[in-house]
C-alpha cells in the first residue's frame, strides 16, 4: 500500500520499501528463537521478560489504534478525506 498523501511516487515507493522492510525484519526476528528452542527441545533460553514485553508492546499498541478508530475526530477527518467514506 503507497499512500497518495506522500508529494511524489518517488516517496511512495520509498515509504512503502522501508514499510516493507521494517515487517519483513519484525517478523523473521521471532525465528531464531523458535529454531533454538525445536533444535534443543527445550525454552531454558527463552526469556521471560521477553514474552511479557512482547504481549505488553502488543496490548499497548492494539490500544494505540483503537483510540484512533474509535476517535470521533479522527474518523471526522478520515471522512472529509475521502469523500464521505465512513
Amino acid at each position: 500500500p503507497k499512500s497518495s498523501d506522500l508529494p511524489s511516487q518517488w516517496y511512495r515507493s520509498v515509504s512503502a520499501c522501508i514499510g516493507y522492510t521494517y515487517f519483513s525484519c519484525w517478523s523473521i526476528s521471532f525465528y531464531p528463537q523458535v529454531i533454538s528452542n525445536f533444535k534443543t527441545k527445550s525454552v531454558q533460553g527463552l526469556s521471560s521478560d521477553f514474552c511479557v514485553l512482547n504481549v505488553l508492546g502488543f496490548a499497548c499498541y492494539s490500544l494505540y489504534n483503537l483510540a484512533f478508530y474509535f476517535s470521533p475526530l479522527i474518523r471526522a477527518e478520515y471522512s472529509e478525506r475521502h469523500n464521505g467514506a465512513q
